[in-house]
């Protein structure tokens, strides 16, 4: 199967043309089991100096590959290549410094496995270049969800992210764990992250500790209330955070 998508926008600020586009989608099974998408954007629209051209400008192009090796494993591929996407009468005061950024490039290669039945691991790498700075931008990521762990509602997820630049190198590591209870009136989410990078031009450090619960109440049908706190915790400084958010459905759905 195939499917191609063509759309042309124009958006208008004060009546004036802001941006103007061509938009083309095309995603197809090349064989079984391999899957190709490609996007693409067409900026038909240029105004520099209060004059106004229909000039065409590739914008964006974004391609992935995905194959399913076998059920339970899957490799995907990507490239990402975009410019900075200019609404001519909204960043008025900012074009011409948007005019000079350069093209943003990324590849990223992905492998999905499901080892067990309740357990599900990601990898992925991905690698971003900038105008001629000659060492990319790296970002290695690993998540692991394990579902039903002390009970069958019981889920946790880990992760860790290693990214590294030119300028700084730092690591994330993270846990969540969540539950619902009494018949799922009530739902429980415990979260933490470690934080820590250093800089290439400074001695400090950025280290945090980050922790955070959400408690989600179903009082009624169609309303229900979130608590949540987030702290913050530095060797000098913590934060606190708390929102309550209340929610209220019009119309339930069937």
């Amino acid at each position: 199967m195939a499917q191609t998508s063509l759309a042309i926008a124009e958006q208008l600020n004060d009546f004036k043309t802001d941006r103007r586009f061509l938009y083309f989608q095309h995603n197809n099974s090349l064989f079984k089991n391999l899957n190709l998408f490609f996007s693409s954007e067409l900026d038909l629209f240029k105004k520099i100096n209060n004059e106004a051209k229909n000039e065409w400008q590739l914008t964006s192009i974004y391609a992935s590959l995905r194959y399913r090796v076998k059920k339970n494993l899957s490799l995907s591929g990507s490239y990402d290549n975009r410019r900075n996407i200019i609404y001519y009468e909204s960043y008025q005061t900012f074009i011409d410094q948007l005019l000079a950024q350069e093209t943003r490039q990324g590849l990223r290669f992905q492998i999905n496995y499901t080892a067990f039945s309740r357990i599900f691991t990601n990898v992925s790498a991905f690698y971003r270049f900038q105008g001629d700075n000659p060492q990319p931008t790296k970002n290695y990521i690993a998540n692991i969800n394990i579902n039903r762990i002390l009970r069958n509602s019981t889920n946790l997820s880990l992760s860790g992210n290693l990214l590294e630049s030119y300028y700084f190198k730092g690591t994330i590591l993270g846990l969540r764990l969540n539950d619902n209870f009494f018949k799922g009136k009530l739902n429980a989410e415990l979260q933490y992250r470690n934080v820590n990078y250093t800089f290439n031009n400074t001695e400090t450090g950025l280290k945090q500790h980050i922790a955070g619960i959400n408690l989600t109440f179903q009082l009624l049908k169609k309303t229900s209330v979130i608590c949540s706190y987030e702290g913050t915790y530095e060797p000098l400084k913590v934060w606190h955070r708390y929102f309550i958010t209340i929610s209220q459905r019009i119309k339930n759905d069937k």
